[in-house]
């Protein structure tokens, strides 16, 4: 009975998450405008925009017949509250760097969605999760990283058509883990 109130709990939660209005999931045909960055610019910075993206994952377990099976779902996420520009700093350049940002992240969710899918259920499964999780957070935090270092933000304008690029080749080469 213990497993059945679990589920359900886990259940009602992927609903929020799929409502969830402080959120924008990643999607293949959406692109993001300055109107999804609702966030209140800082007094002072040295960037004009900044996208506040990640990963988030949840799972649930069910017991049938003594044989253990494992759900999880896995998001990237755009938080609009979180993010912002001063609008009359930007342009469309500086738009797509931000975009890439966002697709970072749906890359890391698919490498976290194969991790899952080759996953084999253990009586660790909580911290095996979580490590698989912790694993592709710091990896995608470091491709965060580079992404603006090489770029300078956008400004190196041959780095960001190049990481543009690379970008959609990655999201191709993980297209089965949408």
């Amino acid at each position: 009975m213990h497993w059945i109130a679990k589920i359900v709990v886990i259940s009602i939660s992927f609903f929020f998450i799929a409502e969830n209005p402080v959120a924008i999931q990643w999607k293949e045909n959406y692109k993001l405008s300055w109107e999804d960055f609702q966030g209140i610019p800082p007094k002072q910075s040295s960037f004009v925009a900044s996208t506040e993206s990640g990963i988030y994952f949840s799972y649930s377990t069910q017991n049938t017949n003594s044989t253990i099976s494992l759900t999880t779902l896995v998001t990237a996420n755009f938080y609009p509250k979180n993010s912002w520009y001063f609008p009359n700093a930007v342009n469309a350049v500086i738009l797509k760097h931000e975009q890439g940002h966002f697709d970072i992240s749906e890359i890391h969710a698919r490498e976290l969605r194969k991790k899952f899918a080759f996953y084999t259920f253990t009586e660790n499964y909580k911290n095996e999760l979580q490590s698989m999780y912790s694993e592709t957070e710091n990896n995608r935090n470091a491709m965060q990283n580079k992404y603006d270092i090489e770029t300078n933000h956008s400004r190196i304008l041959e780095k960001q058509k190049d990481w543009e690029v690379f970008i959609q080749k990655e999201l191709y080469r993980l297209k089965s883990w949408k």
